[in-house]
């Protein structure tokens, strides 16, 4: 039976069996990365969207009250030149 010197290269196969398990396993989790950095780029997006979109509701429920204040001084005054 012949013995490897140290230095000899010998095929990966031999040097490390589970290197195509290895690699595999790899490339499953670069995979299921990818995916979960798109699926949080959407949410960051849609988060986004939804603060603006409160915003925008929240001015215009401001814009909503002064105007019903405006109209409620508006019947107070024609309230007060009919009584």
């Amino acid at each position: 039976m012949a013995t490897r010197k140290a230095y000899q290269a010998a095929p990966v196969s031999e040097t490390c069996p589970q290197i195509d398990a290895i690699i595999s396993h790899m490339e499953e989790l670069r995979k299921a990365n990818a995916k979960l950095r798109e699926w949080g780029a959407e949410l960051y997006d849609e988060k986004e969207q939804l603060e603006s979109d409160l915003e925008e509701a929240k001015d215009t429920i401001s814009e909503l009250h002064d105007e019903l204040d405006s109209l409620r001084e508006e019947l107070k005054e024609a309230q007060r030149q009919t009584a």
